[in-house]
């Protein structure tokens, strides 16, 4: 059991132009070598030789691999055919990433593409009766007991040899792993390899392997990022691209290189919508598009399906979520890192009627359903903690009463049925977004529900016009992190463009003053729409104030957290409220009516009451107020209020 194999995994290969990286090598395209070709994911079996297809190989051609250090392997060429050339590495080549060649007799090459390489086991697992898919999971040559393996229907453990028998009907078309606490996959374009796409007949036995390495991460770091809504709009529009790749992609890598250097394993996660489908077909940007554009992020990223990831061409729920399992992977799977289980759940039933029409419910689907159930179940000890990461919350987006009490509502379906799944569990985090703003709830003694305001922000729009880049609770647009040590973490809200410190804003209200004059210079102020507009959109903003009250945004508060204000040494009290942040008004609502009269009535985007805004009132309209917010996890942020406090658009 200790014999291992080769397992070649190589994107398809297309003839390079003269251009291309040789080496130094001469270049002459082969004569009548045509259509080369080799597949994404073969795995041989200790001198099984590789085929790499084609027609135009010659008996004398031979196939090297290049390691990153320069050293050069050369493959043994076993037999060549009109259909393509067999090879065998060499057992001495080590695992790692290669360029492959082909050389000629005359001495010639040619590149034919980048590879990597990975040793597995080189166990003849057996067919079993009733068993469609089988396999090894292994590190270091050896294999590993007890990986939960699944196809998103059925589950099953390896044995003590690491190996695995799954009664698939293959009806998602792969087979997937729960990636073990201290181990981790290779990664491709930004996703770490833990599922494998099933190629054979549903009534056909095939074999998928399995590669981890060690990798110790009780301690880690996990990047949040929920609704990039990308688009490749462009400069005529949103300008999305641009600022994501320009203004977002740095600063997440500014904080994952920060962590790296403290040693800390980091990983990522999103939480739906990295796309819009209603784009995918205008400016043929789609789900490949924004893997790829994700994989700008240095760390491996795990991807969650959103409402908006769906195939509007399609109709059913299981067809419209096909081009995500096509080009992304599983729409919903389980692993964990450290002492922690997370499972990244698909929770919308996205349906259309063929016609581009589509209903999207907050629900997930019997089958996944029953899955997770399965999942948990073999999660025995129950103080390990879960998190679920889904893109639509559990709950809406809360309020508050007069008295400052939070406001919630389910809005999940199925969400008792869903809760239930999570009873018996100690530590229960679900993580979400899908509202583009912060929120956060409190569901019971063991749940606690983290909504994660928006990548985009308004859907990119604050960002172009004002370069404030908030979403509609006055959040900037962002990431959420949080810092896992065994079972115990740290959780902050990460604003774009700021230090880690920056956790909310403040308003002086005496200088507040919304006016159309200055807002909408663009409209007839005595039309009628209009001014029904402006009123709406300016709520109470829109009349002056000089009764020394401050506003302080707390983004990402929650109601366990402690707020301070003293102005000279002197306690001031606060209230909560559920009122609607001015910046935003301005930046989005003010920017839209002055440009087009728009009112913005059940507009998605339109400035949202939100539940973390405190008022206090001050004694002058000069004196300092000194700001200190101290959160759950000890994290102590604090603002010296010099007032009077101007209010422009790019105010801190």
């Amino acid at each position: 059991m200790t014999v291992m194999a080769l397992a070649v995994f190589m994107a398809c290969i297309v003839l390079p132009s003269c251009s291309d990286d040789n080496n130094g090598l001469p270049y002459t395209p082969a004569s009548g070598l045509s259509d080369v070709y080799m597949a994404s994911s073969i795995s041989a079996k200790g001198r099984n030789p590789i085929e790499v297809k084609g027609h135009g190989f010659q008996e004398s051609d031979v196939v090297t691999f290049t390691a990153e250090d320069g050293t050069v392997y050369t493959a043994t060429t076993e037999s060549v055919s009109d259909t393509g050339i067999s090879v065998t590495v060499p057992p001495e080549m080590p695992n790692g990433t290669y360029v492959g060649r082909l050389v000629r007799a005359d001495g010639n090459s040619m590149m034919l593409g980048h590879t990597k390489l990975q040793w597995v086991l080189d166990i003849n697992v057996p067919d079993k009766d009733g068993m469609t898919v089988k396999g090894t999971i292994s590190c270091n040559g050896k294999g590993l007991a007890g990986v939960v393996v699944s196809d998103g229907y059925e589950l099953t453990t390896t044995d003590e040899y690491g190996c695995y028998w799954l009664p698939s009907e293959k009806k998602n078309g792969y087979v997937f792993i729960s990636i073990p606490s201290g181990y981790f996959p290779e990664t491709t374009v930004g996703t770490p390899d833990f599922f494998k796409y099933l190629t054979a007949p549903a009534n056909e036995t095939e074999q998928h392997d399995f590669v981890l390495k060690e990798e110790p991460n009780d301690e880690h770091v996990v990047i949040l990022m929920a609704d990039a809504h990308l688009a490749n709009r462009g400069s005529s529009s949103n300008n999305d691209m641009n600022q994501f790749r320009n203004n977002y992609v740095p600063d997440v890598n500014a904080t994952v290189a920060e962590y790296k250097a403290q040693g800390k394993k980091i990983y990522g996660i999103t939480l739906g919508d990295i796309t819009w489908d209603i784009h995918w077909y205008e400016k043929n940007y789609k789900l490949p598009n924004a893997i790829k554009d994700f994989a700008r992020i240095n760390l491996p990223i795990f991807q969650c399906i959103g409402n908006h990831d769906n195939d509007i061409h399609a109709i059913t729920d299981f067809e419209t979520s096909a081009s995500w399992r096509e080009h992304v992977g599983p729409n919903y799977y389980s692993f964990n890192l450290g002492k922690v289980h997370y499972l990244v759940i698909d929770n919308i039933d996205y349906t259309t009627d063929g016609n581009e029409n589509k209903t999207e419910s907050p629900r997930i689907v019997p089958e996944i359903m029953d899955w997770m159930r399965k999942d948990l179940a073999t999660v025995t000890d129950k103080s390990t903690p879960i998190v679920v990461c889904m893109h639509i919350p559990l709950h809406g987006h809360p309020g508050r009463d007069e008295n400052g009490k939070l406001l919630t509502k389910t809005q999940l379906v199925n969400a008792q049925e869903f809760l239930d799944a999570l009873s018996g569990f100690q530590k229960v985090r679900i993580l979400d977004g899908h509202t583009h703003v912060n929120f956060n709830i409190q569901v019971n003694d063991n749940i606690i529900e983290h909504n994660i305001a928006g990548v985009c922000a308004t859907w990119w729009w604050t960002g172009k016009y004002f370069n404030t880049h908030i979403c509609r609770d006055g959040s900037v647009g962002g990431y959420g992190v949080m810092e896992w040590n065994g079972r115990d973490y740290n959780r902050y809200y990460k604003s774009m463009g700021y230090d880690r410190s920056y956790q909310f804003r403040t308003y002086d209200r005496n200088n507040i003053h919304i006016t159309p004059e200055k807002y909408a210079p663009d409209q007839d102020h005595t039309d009628p729409t209009f001014i029904s507009n402006y009123n709406y959109l300016a709520q109470d903003y829109a009349t002056a104030h000089n009764n020394n009250e401050v506003i302080i945004d707390i983004f990402s508060w929650e109601d366990s957290w402690k707020l301070e204000v003293t102005e000279n040494g002197k306690v001031l009290p606060w209230t909560v409220t559920n009122w609607f942040e001015p910046l935003h008004i301005i930046s989005f609502d003010m920017f839209r009516l002055n440009k087009n009269n728009d009112g913005l009535y059940g507009s998605p985007m339109k400035t949202a009451a939100t539940s973390h805004m405190f008022r206090v009132h001050a004694s002058s309209p000069t004196s300092t107020l000194e700001i200190k917010v101290t959160d759950c996890y000890g994290n102590v942020y604090t603002e010296t209020m010099k007032r009077p406090k101007a209010f422009t658009h790019d105010m801190k």
